[in-house]
């Protein structure tokens, strides 16, 4: 069955085209809400940042529904998160250097996207009343987009394609750049401006669109000042880590290399370190020391294997 097809299908056709039973699709999209788990995970800021994820067995069709329907609609130029090609280093680089930014938040970015808003848009692509009530109960819970659905983040550029363009053209009238990053806006531009007052239409666009920005985290860098955005220092020419978590990174691979049972408990986080070091750095000095430590955590507990027949 083509992708067009699909589109137009019910229960039965739109279960083959994804590949599972019309069965399995029909239990999982009449008790969704049963299939989903919290939990929580720290903020790089402090606090905690609460996760609504769904189990496997609804992961698995929401991993498919993403390949196979929503992959390749096209999302705007201006959103630089959960699209194929593009990283969030990639989106520091477009606000690196001397620039003046404005940086905005949406608050609770998946939460505000009601399960009407997701059946819309899949009618909106031509989809058929019945594949899009059925996917529509594949994708979110209790009426609402969850935060770690792996379908939600492309969802969620979809369905604010529209305040993506209007905010472009906003930032174009200003002489200003527009860069999304998932919940966070980024206006900016080569020289200081009057952000106070471009704020108003920013959130007359972002309430229209049936969102609210969250007041507490805007922020505004005139040109030239330090700042942390996307999880990264961008003041100078290129993207890099604070000093901060330079000295956190250092002291956790040498930690590592010293107490190995440290390491093995650590080591999918080590990994994680090392590559987020590479995606801003490159494979440098650096980010080879820390996965020579890597393998000789993983040598050595190779090694406890053996030496305990």
């Amino acid at each position: 069955m083509t992708f067009a097809a699909a589109r137009t299908a019910g229960l039965i056709e739109l279960s083959q085209f994804l590949g599972f039973a019309p069965q399995h699709i029909f239990y999982l999209a009449q008790g969704s809400d049963r299939l989903y788990f919290r939990f929580s995970i720290p903020k790089s800021n402090g606090g905690e940042r609460k996760i609504v994820a769904p189990r496997q067995e609804l992961k698995g069709v929401q991993k498919v529904i993403l390949e196979k329907l929503l992959a390749d609609i096209p999302v705007s130029s201006h959103c630089a998160a959960y699209v194929k090609g593009k990283s969030v280093v990639d989106a520091a680089r477009q606000i690196t250097g001397g620039k003046a930014v404005l940086n905005m938040d949406i608050k609770d970015f998946f939460p505000s996207i009601s399960a009407r808003r997701i059946f819309g848009l899949f009618r909106s692509y031509h989809f058929s009343t019945t594949s899009s009530y059925i996917l529509t109960q594949l994708t979110t819970y209790k009426g609402a987009l969850a935060q770690g659905a792996p379908t939600s983040p492309y969802l969620s550029n979809l369905i604010f394609q529209q305040a993506d363009i209007r905010l472009a053209g906003l930032a174009e009238m200003w002489s200003l750049s527009y860069l999304r990053y998932s919940d966070d806006l980024y206006l900016f531009g080569p020289r200081d401006f009057r952000h106070k007052i471009l704020l108003e239409p920013v959130r007359r666009i972002i309430r229209e669109s049936g969102f609210e920005l969250n007041t507490r985290k805007t922020k505004y860098f005139r040109c030239g000042t330090p700042r942390f955005t996307l999880g990264l220092q961008t003041a100078g020419s290129k993207p890099e880590f604070s000093r901060h978590q330079k000295r956190l990174y250092r002291a956790a691979f040498f930690n590592a290399s010293h107490r190995l049972s440290w390491g093995r408990e650590n080591l999918s986080q080590l990994r994680g370190m090392a590559e987020w070091h590479k995606s801003v750095y490159g494979a440098d000095e650096t980010y080879r020391e820390y996965q020579n430590i890597i393998r000789n955590i993983q040598s050595l507990r190779l090694h406890d294997v053996y030496s305990t027949r």
